[in-house]
């Protein structure tokens, strides 16, 4: 909480900001990126001698939450709510892989699963294609990630049926 007692996400970043940067944020000033609020945070809590426990709210909250509560999961939309910019990033939404990368990452996966001679696949699970598409990209095959590819589909069910069509 800060001295007033407030115990907003937007004093939260304010107090967070001061620390930072020296001076309160101002309207139309660059943002702390999530990062750097986040490592400020922890230099906040360490100095107060405060730690985290699990199920309990500590204030001042994650970059994830003021993300949540201030920008409907956007660190960028978070910051213009509090009058402040952001640096340019991409797109939300947008990412490194096109369609055609998503469905050709699901039907290699699919291949890999149903060849009886591949023994580090197993099954055409989801937990599965986790497993494989952080191998493969640990090999240097990027591949999209479990999450990336349940949101660019809607679900698995729908990414396998999307990578056989």
């Amino acid at each position: 909480m800060n001295a007033d007692g407030d115990e907003t996400p937007e004093a939260a970043y304010r107090l967070l900001h001061e620390r930072a940067v020296g001076q309160p944020p101002t309207p139309g000033e660059r943002s702390l990126s999530a990062a750097q609020y986040d490592s400020a945070r922890a230099d906040y809590l360490a100095e107060k001698r405060i730690a985290a426990k699990p199920g309990a709210a500590i204030w001042p909250p994650t970059s994830q939450t003021l993300m949540k509560r201030l920008g409907n999961g956007s660190w960028s939309t978070a910051m213009t709510s509090l009058g402040l910019t952001t640096n340019s990033g991409r797109t939300r939404g947008t990412g490194s892989f096109s369609d055609d990368d998503y469905r050709s990452a699901v039907a290699e996966f699919l291949d890999a699963a149903a060849d009886g001679d591949n023994r580090s696949v197993t099954s055409d699970s989801f937990a599965q294609y986790i497993v494989w598409a952080k191998a493969r990209s640990s090999e240097g095959a990027k591949r999209p990630s479990g999450a990336a590819v349940r949101q660019h589909f809607g679900g698995w069910e729908t990414a396998k049926t999307a990578a056989r069509s």
